[in-house]
């Protein structure tokens, strides 16, 4: 990213095309030079171009630098830079090679899956409260991509197992329809689907590009995915875990085993399923197979038969509710509830309200854990004041600091460049500290539990250390860790990146 940064900076102080050119093949020979794997060079150069793209399509160059580029969606004017930052057409054709092998590898080693296991926890995942569990139960019962669950797909009940699936992801300014089969009951599917795009979270995303949603939240979907499937669906061969690309996958065969053909093969069904143009691109989603309880494969398709839909969902039957003539005019005049019909403000009222209330019940929460927190490291510093007392003196006489010196009273930045034994305690509580304030307001699924390689990473401090400060903390540290998983920090983000020190009493703190 700093090299992005710095190349960014020098293109936007140049209009001499001549000077672009160097500049570009001066990166990618640096690219070139490092110890790179071909595939980690091709998504460099991917980024590269994404970022020279993203920045100067909001700050138009000079005119000069601006070259006729055919795309998806027609001709456009785009930075020359563009034309220089490629990688070799080797490593292309390497990451090409690659992606081709590991189809054919996963379409010779199939993984099966318990497929009436499946259906029912997508049954369960509806019902679910959490959005991210409803989506991805969503997910797996239409095969849709995460940004068409959340934004952009439109759905439309044709029957009793059918549903009319509208598109704007496959191409850019292009829209696909079809009918598609669901796992669930359309009408089922339907209401679920418009109680998930009313949710306050999923409402925020409305106005998002369908890349920044597949970018802010595929990650968040995907724990998801491993909580409500991770049980029933392996991961397949080839992958390190299980993904919303795998739901479609796996739900290809589930609803192949339900709703397919005995004259009709798979790829086909999947095709039609997925809305693909192209047979060949559906050969991705083959990497599963449907199988009973005992692991064996199912052969027999088209085992749930179609019907008439007999009844509209509830989302779609119309009501009439009456509000006096000075509500009415609360809801339609104020500006914070947006544009549109009464229907469209009352979502949003709704969502709001909802929101607030989850945010209060978190709030609530967070007030508990941080007072039953703050009661125990008052016990804990009474129990330990005297030792610790001493044992700071003594350390201080060794290393010439005055009797009593407070590690507390260090700002941030002189006690992160220390290297006294004694400077650790501190170091840690405030990552013990910083970690609760991070953790505040998240749902549970996204906080950090505190542990010893979660303190080792942030810190630098040595293992040994750690370990004699978590067992010296360690009633306070089971108490605010309960309820966590095993696997609580695996999926999150870089901690250093977002766990900070407070700057309160301390100045400012960089890593």
């Amino acid at each position: 990213q700093s090299r992005i940064c710095e190349l960014l900076f020098k293109l936007v102080q140049t209009d001499d095309p001549a000077k672009v050119e160097q500049l570009c093949r001066d990166e990618i020979g640096w690219l070139e030079s490092e110890p790179y794997g071909q595939s980690t060079r091709t998504k460099f150069v991917s980024a590269y171009r994404k970022a020279v793209n993203a920045y100067f399509s909001e700050h138009s160059p000079a005119a000069n630098l601006l070259r006729p580029r055919k795309t998806k969606a027609g001709i456009v004017n785009s930075h020359c830079a563009l034309d220089y930052l490629w990688a070799s057409g080797d490593d292309y054709d390497y990451v090409k090679s690659q992606n081709k092998t590991k189809t054919a590898e996963q379409r010779d080693n199939l993984t099966g899956f318990n497929a009436a296991a499946a259906v029912e926890a997508t049954k369960q995942a509806i019902n679910s409260e959490d959005w991210r569990e409803l989506a991805a139960g969503l997910i797996m019962a239409t095969q849709s991509r995460p940004s068409d669950m959340l934004s952009s797909g439109e759905f439309k009940a044709i029957s009793k197992y059918r549903l009319e699936f509208k598109i704007r992801a496959k191409k850019r300014g292009a829209v696909a329809t079809g009918e598609i089969f669901c796992l669930i009951e359309a009408a089922t599917f339907i209401d679920a689907f418009s109680r998930l795009r009313r949710s306050p979270e999923v409402m925020e995303m409305k106005d998002w590009a369908l890349k920044d949603i597949d970018s802010g939240k595929n990650s968040t979907l995907n724990r998801a995915v491993k909580r409500v499937y991770g049980e029933i669906i392996p991961v397949p061969y080839g992958e390190s875990e299980l993904s919303c690309k795998n739901l479609r996958a796996a739900g290809v065969n589930a609803a192949y085993w339900l709703h397919g053909r005995d004259d009709q093969s798979l790829g086909r069904f999947a095709e039609l399923q997925l809305l693909y143009e192209n047979p060949g691109t559906a050969a991705n989603y083959e990497d599963f197979y449907a199988a009973d309880a005992e692991g064996n494969r199912l052969l027999k398709v088209g085992v749930l038969k179609d019907a008439p839909l007999d009844a509209k969902p509830k989302s779609e039957k119309r009501s009439s509710v009456s509000v006096d003539a000075q509500l009415r005019d609360m809801i339609g005049n104020a500006e914070q509830w947006g544009e549109g019909s009464h229907a469209d403000r009352l979502e949003r009222i709704i969502a709001r309200a909802l929101q607030a209330d989850k945010l209060e019940a978190q709030l609530a929460r967070e007030c508990e854990k941080r007072q039953a927190l703050e009661l125990r490291l008052k016990r804990l510093e009474s129990a330990t004041e005297q030792p610790t007392a001493k044992a700071t003196v003594e350390t201080a006489t060794a290393d010439d600091e005055p009797a009593g010196f407070d590690w507390r009273k260090v700002p941030n930045a002189e006690l992160n460049g220390d290297r006294r034994h004694d400077a650790y305690d501190e170091k840690l509580r405030r990552t013990f500290e910083a970690i609760q304030n991070y953790n505040a307001g998240l749902d549970d699924s996204e906080q950090f539990a505190v542990t010893g390689s979660l303190l080792r990473q942030i810190t630098g401090v040595k293992p040994g250390k750690v370990k004699l400060w978590i067992e010296g903390n360690k009633a306070a540290l089971d108490n605010y860790n309960g309820g966590y998983g095993s696997r609580q920090n695996v999926g999150k983000p870089d901690p250093k990146s977002v766990i900070k020190w407070s700057e309160q009493a301390y100045g400012e703190y960089e890593w």
